[in-house]
Parts: structure tokens; C-alpha cells; sequence
């Protein structure tokens, strides 16, 4: 038999940790469909959310988990201090009340958007000027390689593929998953420099 792994991280585990042998595993990277999820106009779905095209819009995509450490996320909106920028928070799960309860503690109500669960995530990509991910373990995720096929700059945690899927280690793309002021400063960046965000 063999094992097959969807991430250079789950690899380095089935290996190091698990010990199983090489010619026992098979690493396939996970894909997506990158007709489906390609650059595009979003100002349709900007407009029903009320965001005019001069306002910065932060994007996140997926669970609202534990493991997403979400509250680094929020925190890290709040302490960019960016009146002229927008977060939606696309997706459900459990923490949503704790999150909803951080966006109500740094009086951030009106610049958080809950899209809540969203069948069809492509149409919130291209109307997004970055996407961000805070998670404080990951794999491979799915949801930033549809962001970067949509052509959306990402600032995200330094956890899992994540570093080798962006091609970086550094600030402003990757933070450490506990470095509020780095996360924070990282928004403050993309947030004033459209041609980082468009590079």
C-alpha cells in the first residue's frame, strides 16, 4: 500500500515522525481549478456590500476554527489602525460568537463584514484587494492557492506550506502566528502601498 500525503508538511511527518519509508509514501500536492479561480471584476459584489473602490478589502476564507486563530486576525485589523479599510470574514463555524465578541471589544462594528458560509467563495477573491490567513497550523491550504490564482497579494502565518507555497519567510507576506505587532504592521504595509499589493 501506499501513503499519500497532500502537503510537504503532512510529508515531513509521515517520515520523521511516523517513520514511514519513503517508497511507501506519495506526496500530491492539493490543486484547484485555476479556470474557475482566475483575476476578475469584483465590484459587484463590493457594491452589495456597501465598499466603495477606494476602500482597502481584507479577505478571509474558511472556517471559523479554533486553529485559524482568528483573534490574531481581528486583533491585528484593529491595531493597523486603517479607518479606509474593510474585513470580511467569509465562512461559519464555531468561534463565531468569540469573534464577533473581539470585533465588538476593539469597536470594530461596520469595518467587519460576517459573510457567514459561502457556497461560491470565487466572486469575494476578485472583488478583495488581499487575502489573509492567521492560522496557527496548516497543511496546504486550499483557500490561499484560490486567493493567488485570483492574483490577490496574501499575508498569512508562517505555519505549514504556507512560507514555500508564497515563495517567502519574510514580513509583509509571512509573520509568526504569535507576533500581534508584526501581523498589524504587515496590514499597515499592503494597506498604504497599492503597488506592493499589485506586484
Amino acid at each position: 500500500f501506499m501513503t499519500v500525503t497532500p502537503s510537504r508538511t503532512l510529508y515531513r511527518i509521515a517520515t520523521e515522525q511516523y517513520r514511514i519509508r519513503k517508497s511507501r509514501l506519495q506526496l500530491i500536492v492539493n490543486g484547484i481549478d485555476t479556470v474557475r479561480f482566475s483575476p476578475g471584476s469584483g465590484i459587484e459584489l463590493r457594491r452589495r456590500l456597501g465598499i466603495d473602490e477606494r476602500t482597502v478589502l481584507f479577505l478571509y476564507v474558511g472556517g471559523l476554527r479554533p486553529e485559524k486563530n482568528l483573534s490574531l486576525l481581528v486583533h491585528g485589523f484593529a491595531e493597523a489602525g486603517l479607518p479606509n479599510a474593510r474585513l470580511v470574514l467569509a465562512g461559519g463555524g464555531v468561534c463565531r460568537d468569540e469573534i464577533a465578541a473581539v470585533v465588538s471589544e476593539r469597536a470594530l462594528g461596520g469595518r467587519v463584514i460576517f459573510a457567514g458560509d459561502v457556497a461560491d467563495p470565487h466572486p469575494f477573491y476578485r472583488a478583495a484587494d488581499a487575502y489573509l490567513m492567521s492560522s496557527s497550523t496548516e497543511q496546504m491550504p486550499l483557500a490561499l492557492l484560490e486567493a493567488m490564482s485570483c492574483g490577490l497579494p496574501a499575508l498569512c502565518t508562517g505555519v505549514g506550506d504556507i512560507p514555500e507555497m508564497l515563495g517567502t519567510g519574510h514580513s509583509p507576506e509571512v509573520v509568526a502566528s504569535n507576533d500581534l505587532a508584526a501581523y498589524a504592521r504587515a496590514l499597515r504595509t499592503l494597506a498604504h502601498d497599492p503597488d506592493l499589493r499589485n506586484s
